[in-house]
């Protein structure tokens, strides 16, 4: 399985049907846990982002969710069709401004190797999420002494 493709509701209850889905492609493709966490941490602040300003709460919107994985790069596509933020104002907080929330920006940067927003289309958003898996995937194929499976090329 390279990937998946999944449309659903802006409803939080349904992001957890859906990042069982990303983490089993993820370890299917031999990401170790602890990037496979923060792989999932860094899709769901952007699912979390687009919950609380593009649909403003709405739980009625909807999501597409792109997942692919080949030659060693994983490409996650998340689009939405609320409304669209500034692409000026999509940052994080400072961080040394100590208090709950405002560091999902800041996490989804930490995680990916690329990220770009799309205002382009005449409704909502697309945001495309890149990284580079090759470290990932040879640290898993080390720590196990090369017995797990390899990624099929």
């Amino acid at each position: 399985m390279d990937g998946f493709r999944v449309t659903f509701p802006s409803d939080p209850t349904m992001w957890s049907h859906v990042r069982l889905m990303l983490r089993a492609v993820l370890e299917l493709h031999l990401i170790p846990g602890r990037e496979c966490n923060l792989l999932t941490l860094g899709v769901d602040e952007a699912f979390t982002n687009i919950m609380r300003h593009a649909y403003e709460g709405r739980k009625d919107g909807p999501v597409e969710l792109n997942v692919t994985c080949r030659d060693k790069q994983l490409s996650i596509t998340l689009r939405d069709y609320g409304k669209k933020v500034p692409l000026e104002q999509i940052k994080s907080r400072d961080l040394n401004d100590i208090r709950p929330g405002g560091l999902g920006v800041h996490i989804i940067r930490s995680v990916f190797d690329e990220i770009r927003y799309d205002t382009s289309p005449p409704e909502g958003t697309i945001l495309y999420l890149r990284k580079d898996l090759t470290k990932s995937i040879m640290e898993k194929q080390a720590l196990s002494g090369g017995k797990e499976r390899k990624q099929s090329e």
